[in-house]
């Protein structure tokens, strides 16, 4: 299978195309980021891979085993120039069984557009939720949020039917309205977001007023929520915009380990945060303390 798009990377001629993936084993089941660095202007790339299947366009795609066999594996990235100079190359992983209990390991990011509801039976549902910016340090950490957010994921549009809906987390972004591009950066969304719809969420949920970036975890559709079920609520407003996408990462790779059928799955889901920030944070000293950052609520 394979995926096409433009992008534009400045630099010299005759550079050759490098190609990286996000680690270098997997588990089958897992679906992993890989890269392609090109220098030249106005490059389309196309991925093909092995086994498993391929997702996305341009120099990043998302790399999915849940149908890979186990063994050595190669996802090739080719680049065509305008003038029709074609580059390639390669890079190899390993697919190993699961090394660790785990969950179904499916992250999928959805547009949710004004008065639009979230669909019923998925495992998680996630939102990242943003207040207006009132300062150039807000504006930053808003795009840098969104930016991590929408790249570590593929669409829901593009899971497979056959999905069991309980393994799936699905990871929302509110916007005005559909974007009309049929490519969407990070800018592109802080200009579309839904800011008013994300505030009415903030005050449902929380007593307290927040800036956010905020990403928020829940079995339910918060679209609909009455209190009840707990809710994890992440909030990212401490952090500088540079340091936050780790953060943000760390918080989608450890989603994506629950077995969401459990009853005590966001609860574990928090420890596993609690424990994530606290090594992160000795790389990256913040203000503030743990509580601060992350919480368990249950609204009554």
């Amino acid at each position: 299978m394979q995926a096409s798009g433009l992008h534009t990377l400045a630099g010299a001629e005759n550079v050759p195309l490098v190609c990286s993936a996000a680690k270098p084993v997997v588990s089958v089941g897992e679906t992993i980021l890989v890269r392609a660095y090109a220098a030249s202007k106005d490059v389309s790339i196309s991925w093909s891979v092995s086994t498993g299947k391929i997702f996305g366009n341009g120099p990043s795609a998302f790399w999915d085993f849940h149908t890979a066999s186990l063994g050595h594996h190669e996802a090739t990235a080719t680049s065509i120039t305008r003038d029709g100079k074609r580059q390639s190359c390669t890079m190899k992983v390993l697919a190993v069984p699961f090394l660790t209990p785990k969950g179904d390991r499916v992250n999928r990011r959805c547009l949710l557009a004004a008065n639009g509801k979230e669909k019923s039976g998925y495992g998680l549902y996630s939102y990242i939720l943003l207040t207006r910016p009132i300062s150039k340090a807000h504006i930053e950490r808003n795009e840098m949020a969104l930016r991590a957010y929408w790249a570590k994921m593929p669409a829901l549009s593009e899971l497979d039917r056959g999905y069991d809906p309980m393994s799936i987390n699905t990871a929302y972004i509110f916007v005005k309205r559909m974007p009309q591009q049929r490519e969407v950066d990070a800018q592109d969304l802080v200009k579309l977001y839904d800011y008013d719809r994300s505030l009415r969420v903030i005050e449902l949920i929380s007593d307290i007023r927040r800036e956010g970036p905020l990403i928020v975890a829940s079995r339910v559709p918060l679209s609909t929520y009455a209190g009840g079920p707990l809710i994890i609520l992440y909030d990212l407003s401490i952090f500088p915009a540079r340091t936050i996408p780790p953060y943000v990462d760390e918080f989608l790779d450890q989603a994506s380990q629950q077995d969401f059928k459990a009853s005590d799955a966001v609860s574990r889901l928090s420890l596993r945060l609690r424990t994530v920030i606290g090594v992160l944070s000795e790389a990256v000293p913040i203000k503030g303390d743990l509580n601060s950052i992350l919480s368990v609520i249950s609204k009554k």
